[in-house]
């Protein structure tokens, strides 16, 4: 039976919405201002809890939490490069899965809006999650490990708590750039599917500045 995916006009338009997001915030941010020095920050790092909204495609996946780490570098203003490495766990017709979420890309950050600082995500990234395996209740079935690439978009908020201590929360969109052969072993048969996967991400966590 036929599955709902989220590769569709909801995809479409949410990463419509957040790349005119993105644009906005760049353009507000390459305005000078004052007591721009007092608010960069040459170096940040992250910890943050994570739930990921998996597409129904992904292997029958359920949605996945974790946590995701983060070191930023100050790139020009309050343009970042960023580094995440993320580690979450699902389920998949009753096995348990674990994902690893690799990303790098840039965060751009708005200062119009103090103590709360805006900021758009744009990047690229890897997903893996480790075999779903033949089990006793499930003899017939086993699915293979297998890597996807995608796009990261999203856009979040951030605020000094306590010195350089900062809350921060983000919702993203992770999207596939093209149809992946999704294969699945039943017994001695193989079956493929295309597929174009798109996840929905939403974190919160706390950076240190520096």
């Amino acid at each position: 039976m036929a599955q709902k995916t989220f590769s569709g006009p909801l995809s479409v338009k949410m990463a419509g919405f957040v790349v005119v997001f993105s644009l906005v915030l760049l353009a507000v941010t390459s305005i000078p201002q004052n007591g721009h020095a007092e608010v960069s920050r040459r170096l940040s790092s992250a910890i943050l809890a994570t739930y990921t909204i998996l597409d129904d495609e992904y292997w029958g996946m359920d949605g996945a939490a974790g946590m995701d780490l983060a070191l930023r570098y100050e790139l020009s203003g309050n343009i970042y490069l960023e580094n995440r490495l993320g580690l979450q766990s699902g389920t998949s017709e009753g096995n348990s899965v674990t994902c690893f979420n690799g990303q790098m890309g840039m965060m751009v950050f708005a200062t119009h809006f103090l103590p709360y600082r805006p900021f758009a995500r744009v990047g690229l990234g890897l997903m893996s999650a480790n075999p779903v395996t033949a089990t006793p209740e499930r003899a017939r079935t086993f699915r293979p490990s297998q890597t996807t690439f995608y796009f990261v978009l999203g856009m979040g908020a951030s605020r000094y708590i306590w010195k350089e201590m900062v809350i921060e929360a983000g919702a993203d969109v992770l999207f596939a750039p093209y149809d992946y052969n999704k294969y699945s072993f039943d017994r001695q048969d193989v079956l493929l599917e295309k597929v174009q996967f798109t996840h929905f991400n939403f974190s919160l966590g706390i950076a240190y500045t520096f």
